[in-house]
């Protein structure tokens, strides 16, 4: 589903990508593989956790606008 989508972005000039499947590997890998790295690594779930998840997410879909827009 993401890849169609990703695929709609590329054709409608939103993103740039030759590969929409390898731009979703991207964009999972920096966004949501690193917040369950995250999680894993602190074990705990506190507003400390949530906050630091939320920005490793903005700073992953950032780095991908950047590498992707």
């Amino acid at each position: 589903m993401l890849e169609e989508r990703f695929t709609q972005l590329a054709a409608d000039g939103e993103i740039r990508t030759a590969d929409p499947r390898r731009a979703v590997q991207h964009s999972t890998a920096l966004t949501v593989l690193l917040a369950v790295d995250a999680l894993r690594d602190d074990g705990e779930e506190s507003a400390a956790a949530e906050s630091e998840i939320l920005a490793i997410i903005a700073d992953g879909v950032d780095a991908f606008l950047r590498a992707y827009g």
